[in-house]
């Protein structure tokens, strides 16, 4: 207690020093807590299913069209269900369809899944309300199917708990209520646990934002396997594969029997066979979390590199003010102190410092996690579940505790071991130890050199965003709004010309909307998280061939181009008479499969030939257009072909309205003209243009806001460190100056002396840190877009940056220096 109270009283009377410190121990402790926290949820918090370790992923994989993955057909899941022994309980999740939901209060629009009866059974969840589904449940028999006079018995629902609270009004009687979707009728009979969502990774295809289910109607091994539309990931038998490791199996077991089963699989399937199909089986967890590893890990290292300058920088003041109470400790050692008694002083007083550095580091974490939760981007929607991890704040703030306890007890057992009076006459103003000295320039060395790799990580990023910005995305955002329709399983939509005339209806009524230019559909809106690839072939070549190549496949409305700003740069568009008819087979394809089918340019007239509905098909090129980006903005993706809307009409389709001003209340105006066309079609996801775009570079603007911040954190504290360094240099050589002065010696002299000293620092940090970097940076190659890890134009101007940082704080203290009085240097020495 007496040494407790001894030290609070010595760090009151130094404030300056004991503020430093504890913000130092706290951006440190703060920083790494928070970002660990998020990287703990997302990478390495397990699943909230049940032994979520022993969930996989199934995907196929076609080798020889160098496609990494696809979804699986439902057939084959009914196969792998029937042989395979080191996976069970394969659940599979046919598709997801926007519905419009009537029966209780009024129409609404919900996503529905259809899946296996077996899901939540696998995933280990179960309904709170109600029961889960029944093998065989509301399977449809193949002969009612077929029969077009049967009358179809309803299906049967699981609901969300926000459907249930929302629409519900959260009432236990809602089990057996009946609910139309698309006018269909079907029975509620569960409601899922509250938070309860299905998360699978970007590739699966479809959204994972669902409110109700349904087990699918047709039994597996019923579906057709579509042996000609194996790589249509349109098709409606393919679907996302969830199973599980039987006991005693492990993951490399069930990839060995996989790859055995698809081996199986070609040499019977003559298309997996010229596809070159495998199986991949990965870890539910790992393939989910996979889209974001590469930048939190990037965020992990940056803060830890944060943490590691935090150590350094309070082992430099710690070294300062051993080093400033030298004295005190030779002192009190000739006055009996014993060695131990000094060191548990100093001990206490460090843990004093560690303590409220600790819990001020708590606050900012807490306050930075709710920070990170609300600018965090879509893909780390998962970061709604991320929570302070109380392991890592024990963690970090330990680390750092330790950090503070050893380099202050070092300087305290030092002072201790030089004697009582002996020590006392030996020293001097300037009496420094030449090992501390050199041990704190190598600290603040380290310091720059770990700030200089900081910063060229975060202007790697920031040339990244900027060049991300630039990017022309293939269509003009501006005032242009888009919307979603789903014709799926509504009356009256069931063929191809009866939803083209819908969509040439809906956009002749836009039309006529005051300020709107253009209005146009499309079946998979660029940056829209939809995927959709075909293979395809030249007119002239065997349709074996075709799978070598593959392109994005689209089908837009006459009116899309005008409405989404992209350029036609030769030939025509499809016509409105397109948009009813199928007299012949069009296309238009972009810029990039323009350049593969002839060097000159000439495409036009030329054939392009692609399964369409299982059936292979040959269209004639009529126009060509820019390279639209659909993916992402950080790369060009494949080749893309667009047909007539008319000739593969899809059930779900964007709207895109391009405005010449405002549209009042754009959501109102999209819904009153649908509406009065046909008030059961669900209206939804209403959003400007411009926010899918934002939304694409929100990952990289979050990567670089934070490498960025912690860059930012890493130069203050290493300018602190340089600045305390040469100011204690300085100070200790007082008198020195003094007599030089005295002496005749000008005061641009001394300047030009301690600059010296310091530029030699900060040369040699700057050049360590710069060589770290260049093998640093290049695990963030991934995450850069434009620029390379070795961009001199980057390395140039953040080695200025730092170099014009240390030497405004080498210059102040050498400023000082220079305008010492030599009559008060001499007189207090």
């Amino acid at each position: 207690m007496h040494d407790l109270k001894f030290a609070l009283r010595s760090l009151r009377k130094h404030p300056g020093f004991t503020a430093v410190v504890v913000l130092t121990l706290a951006l440190g402790i703060g920083a790494n807590s928070a970002i660990f926290s998020v990287v703990n949820s997302v990478l390495r918090r397990p699943l909230p299913y049940s032994d979520p370790d022993n969930l996989v992923l199934l995907w196929h994989r076609a080798e020889e069209a160098g496609v990494e993955r696809l979804r699986i057909s439902a057939p084959d899941v009914a196969e792998f269900r029937d042989v395979a022994t080191t996976l069970h309980q394969f659940a599979f999740i046919n598709g997801v369809s926007d519905v419009s939901v009537t029966g209780e209060g009024r129409p609404a629009h919900a996503r529905v899944a259809r899946v296996s009866h077996n899901l939540f059974t696998s995933l280990g969840v179960a309904p709170v309300l109600g029961r889960d589904f029944i093998p065989g449940e509301a399977v449809v028999p193949q002969a009612m199917v077929e029969d077009s006079t049967a009358r179809i018995p309803p299906g049967v629902l699981l609901i969300s708990h926000d459907v249930w609270h929302d629409r519900f009004a959260a009432d236990s009687s809602v089990i057996g209520r009946a609910v139309a979707l698309n006018g269909e009728g079907s029975i509620v009979i569960g409601v899922l646990p509250n938070g309860f969502a299905l998360r699978l990774p970007p590739s699966a295809g479809f959204s994972t934002d669902i409110d109700m289910w349904t087990p699918i109607r047709s039994e597996l091994d019923e579906y057709l396997r579509a042996d000609g539309r194996l790589e249509d990931q349109d098709s409606d038998n393919t679907g996302v594969v969830i199973a599980r490791l039987a006991a005693g199996a492990t993951l490399a077991d069930a990839r060995a029997e996989m790859m055995t089963i698809a081996a199986r699989q070609r040499s019977d399937i003559p298309a997996y066979r010229e596809a070159g199909i495998t199986i991949e089986v990965n870890r539910f967890h790992a393939d989910t979390v996979a889209h974001v590893r590469p930048a939190l890990l990037a965020l992990l290292g940056a803060v830890g590199f944060v943490l590691l300058i935090a150590c350094i920088n309070v082992a430099n003041l710690a070294l300062s003010r051993a080093m400033s109470r030298q004295r005190e400790m030779a002192l009190r050692t000739a006055i009996g102190a014993s060695r131990a008694r000094l060191v548990r002083g100093v001990l206490v007083e460090s843990a004093v410092l560690a303590g409220l550095g600790g819990l001020t580091g708590f606050v900012m974490a807490l306050w930075g996690t709710d920070l990170l939760w609300r600018i965090r981007p879509t893909v780390l929607a998962d970061a709604e579940w991320v929570t302070l991890d109380w392991s890592v704040v024990t963690f970090t703030t330990g680390a750092t505790l330790i950090a503070a306890l050893l380099f202050g007890a070092a300087p305290a057992l030092d002072a201790s071991l030089q004697g009582g009076l002996g020590a006392l006459r030996e020293f001097g103003a300037t009496g420094v130890s030449g090992g501390r000295v050199r041990l704190r320039r190598i600290l603040v060395i380290s310091e720059v050199a770990l700030s200089v790799v900081l910063l060229i990580g975060a202007g790697l990023m920031l040339r990244s965003v900027v060049r991300l910005q630039q990017v022309d995305p293939g269509f003009d955002p501006t005032g242009v709004w888009t919307f979603r329709l789903s014709l799926t399983d509504l009356a009256g939509y069931e063929g191809p010309a009866a939803r083209a005339r819908f969509l040439k209806d809906a956009s002749d009524r836009l039309s006529t909307v005051r300020g709107v230019e253009a209005v146009g559909a499309i079946a998979g809106l660029p940056l829209g998280g939809e995927s959709w690839t075909q293979p395809y072939g030249f007119g002239d070549e065997p349709r074996e061939e075709w799978r070598r190549h593959r392109a994005n496949f689209r089908m837009v409305t006459s009116g899309y181009f005008a409405a989404m700003g992209t350029r036609l740069l030769r030939g025509r568009s499809f016509t409105p008479d397109e948009d009813l008819t199928e007299a012949r087979r069009v296309v238009i394809i972009d810029e990039q499969l323009a350049e593969r089918l002839s060097a000159d340019g000439g495409v036009l007239g030329r054939t392009i030939g692609f399964p369409l509905d299982g059936a292979p098909v040959v269209a004639e090129v009529v126009g060509v257009v820019e390279t639209v980006r659909h993916e992402s903005l950080l790369h060009e993706g494949r080749e893309t072909i667009y047909v007539p809307y008319r000739q593969e009409a899809s059930r779900e389709v964007a709207m895109v309205v391009r405005s010449s001003g405002a549209l009042g209340t754009p959501a109102a105006t999209v819904r009153a003209s649908i509406g009065e066309l046909d008030p059961r079609v669900p209206v939804f996801d209403i959003r400007h243009m411009e926010q899918y775009v934002a939304s694409a570079l929100a990952p990289s603007r979050f990567t670089l806001l934070l490498i960025g911040s912690f860059a930012v954190i890493a130069l203050g504290l290493a300018a602190i460190g340089l600045y305390g360094v040469v100011s204690h240099w300085v100070g200790q050589r007082v008198p020195e100056f003094g007599v030089r002065i005295a002496l005749g010696a000008r005061g641009v002299d001394v300047l030009r002396d301690v600059l010296k000293r310091g530029t030699a620092l900060v040369t040699v940090g700057v050049a360590t840190g710069v060589l770290l970097a260049l093998v640093v940076t290049r695990v963030m190659q991934g995450l850069l877009f434009g620029v390379t890890a070795a961009d001199p134009v980057t390395y140039l101007i953040i080695t200025a940056t730092v170099i014009l940082v240390c030497a405004v704080a080498t210059y102040l203290p050498a400023r000082r220096a220079s305008r010492v009085d030599p009559l008060v240097a001499l007189r207090s020495e």
